[in-house]
């Protein structure tokens, strides 16, 4: 991290996939529900939640 960036908030974003969510997609891929924690490093909790289809939407949009 740069220098003075400790001082900082910290929030990190992670996204699992479902398990047992996949299914082909139209035209070849796949389409999966996903979920994404955004986390608190100051409180040390998860401050939000979202679970999202990935052929209606992508983990940037719903973070």
């Amino acid at each position: 991290m740069p220098s003075g960036a400790a001082d900082l908030d910290q929030l990190v974003c992670d996204g699992k996939t479902l398990r047992g969510s996949i299914e082909p997609a139209p035209g070849g891929g796949s389409a999966f529900i996903a979920q994404v924690t955004l986390y608190s490093a100051a409180l040390g909790v998860a401050i939000s939640q979202a679970c999202y289809a990935t052929d209606e939407n992508h983990e940037r949009a719903v973070l």
